[in-house]
This record gives structure tokens, sequence and C-alpha cells, in this order.
């Protein structure tokens, strides 16, 4: 049977998860947004811990994909099996 697997989540505009409410690794996400925060584990101390976030939407915007194209995917997807 499959697993449901729930983010903590908040769909309040602009609001950020602090470090106090993610563990290390733990992830979080503003379904309006868009926005997903992950806390880091840095340099081996907890001190060091920062929420960020890899989703930013001028970045993604202004993204241009040069890589794989559609066969390249479908041909990767067959090896893969």
């Amino acid at each position: 049977m499959a697993q449901t697997v729930k983010l903590k989540r908040s769909n309040t505009a602009d609001n950020v998860p602090t470090t106090a409410q993610l563990a290390s690794g733990e992830l979080a996400m503003n379904t309006r947004d868009g926005k997903i925060f992950m806390r880091k584990y840095i340099d081996g101390t907890d001190g060091n811990d920062t929420i960020i976030d890899p989703v930013d939407a001028a970045a993604a915007s202004s993204h241009s994909h040069t890589g794989a194209t559609a066969d390249d995917v479908i041909a990767m997807a067959i090896a893969l099996g």
C-alpha cells in the first residue's frame, strides 16, 4: 500500500519557517507561494543551520535549459527500465 508523505506546510503568503520549526534535513513548503524550504546542516554544527529556498521564482523564470532533449529523456527511461 502506498504511503502519503506530508510536509510541514502553510498557505499564508510570505510565511517562512524558522530554524526552530524544522529539524536538520526536514522539508517544509508554502503552498501559496510555491516555495520549498529545507534546514541545512553546515560544518557539523547546529548553530550554522539555515533555512533555504531552493525554488526561487526569479531564478526559475530566468533559467534557460539547453540540456537533454525529449529523445534523450526517453532513451534514459528505457535504459533505466
